[in-house]
């Protein structure tokens, strides 16, 4: 694998990050994360996305 599946991108001034998932060749938004906690939902609809059943432990 020559990238990361799934980035959290650096802080914007708004002190929110984009995380985006790469599936097939192309990369995908998956949405904004203000807190650490935020980031729970974006991975599991990484998993949806990416057809895994789960993740791991969350």
């Amino acid at each position: 694998m020559d990238s990361a599946p799934v980035v959290v991108h650096r802080a914007l001034p708004e002190r929110r990050s984009g995380v985006t998932v790469r599936r097939d060749g192309r990369e995908e938004i998956l949405g904004l994360a203000y807190f650490d906690h935020d980031l729970i939902p974006l991975y599991r609809a990484c998993a949806v996305a990416c057809g895994c059943e789960r993740l791991g432990p969350v």
